[in-house]
């Protein structure tokens, strides 16, 4: 939130020979806003986590993510699973650009889709399982806004 991860657009401030260039899409230079949500390989997977759970409110512009998320308007269960969503696929997709970035191919983002989505999945189940009452009917919100 603080845009403080080590981004190529951060590395450039100390090491002028470092290259800018996304290891994810090969397109656009890797900075915060570049690597979440902008770049094709990421907006891919963000689109498919959450353009259902979002619905008009859905975007790849991360400031607008930010406050789409910060507000408290909206349902609560379906704040709670797109805050998460958010949170699994920054890290994800995180993890995937470090790989690129030290010599490792990136997994295709279908099946990166599919391990964030799985990822999600328990989460919510575990939520379930507390019989909390806030927690109910988490999974069918979740289901339900698949695209």
């Amino acid at each position: 939130m603080r845009n403080t991860l080590f981004t190529a657009d951060r590395k450039l401030k100390w090491d002028s020979s470092t290259c800018a260039t996304c290891c994810l899409c090969n397109i656009g230079d890797e900075s915060r806003n570049h690597q979440f949500f902008q770049c094709v390989y990421s907006a891919e997977i963000w689109n498919s986590l959450t353009k259902g759970l979002l619905g008009q409110y859905f975007t790849t512009d991360w400031t607008s993510l930010v406050q789409v998320l910060a507000n408290n308007d909206r349902d609560s269960q379906c704040q709670l699973i797109a805050c998460y969503a958010l949170h699994i696929a920054i890290h994800s997709v995180w993890k995937e650009g470090n790989r690129g970035n030290h010599g490792e191919p990136p997994l295709s983002a279908t099946t990166l889709h599919k391990i964030i989505d799985k990822n999600i999945r328990n989460l919510l189940v575990l939520l379930v399982n507390s019989h909390e009452k806030q927690y109910e009917g988490l999974l069918q919100i979740w289901f339900g806004t698949k695209v």
